[in-house]
């Protein structure tokens, strides 16, 4: 079943090689590992496979510096532990402006600082748990985009709040 994340691999992959002449009869080329903090795999038939499976990776890689929530490092992480981002990527300055208008759009049914509360739910239901009420509410006092638009570039910040 196409997913999310197969989607942005091969979107990916296929923007890394607009004019490559493809010939029908190239080798199935396989990649299985872990993208986007998921199981995925890129499935190629093409002369120039290996060359481009690097290119989707490199991309995949620099696209995970940004938004993981799995690496520490990246500028999402950073961003929701610190609150501020020193010169943060166009990719993530485009993506909070759009969580903005979608929020906005939603009347604030979309809530893009929800994090807090879904950790709180992965982590207490991994351990057969279910939360505590004062555990959603102090989950909850820290979600809430209103108040949390980033500021414009080079150095958005975040109320407390979200962090």
């Amino acid at each position: 079943m196409p997913t999310r994340r197969r989607f942005l691999i091969t979107a990916a992959a296929a923007d890394a090689c607009p004019g490559l002449p493809a010939k029908a009869a190239a080798p199935l080329t396989r990649w299985d590992g872990i993208a986007l903090g998921a199981p995925a795999s890129i499935h190629f038939a093409h002369p120039q496979a290996d060359r481009l499976i690097r290119m989707a990776l490199a991309e995949i890689a620099r696209l995970e510096a940004v938004f993981s929530l799995h690496r520490p490092d990246s500028a999402l992480a950073h961003l929701n532990a610190t609150g501020r981002l020193e010169a943060p990527p166009f990719e993530l300055l485009e993506c909070l402006s759009l969580c903005g208008a979608v929020h906005a759009a939603s009347g604030g049914a979309f809530d893009p600082t929800v994090q807090p509360l879904w950790s709180l739910h992965a982590e207490s239901h991994s351990t057969g748990r279910t939360p505590t009420d004062p555990e959603i509410a102090a989950a909850l006092s820290r979600v809430g985009w209103g108040g949390s638009m980033p500021m414009p570039a080079p150095s958005p910040s975040l109320a407390p709040a979200w962090r």
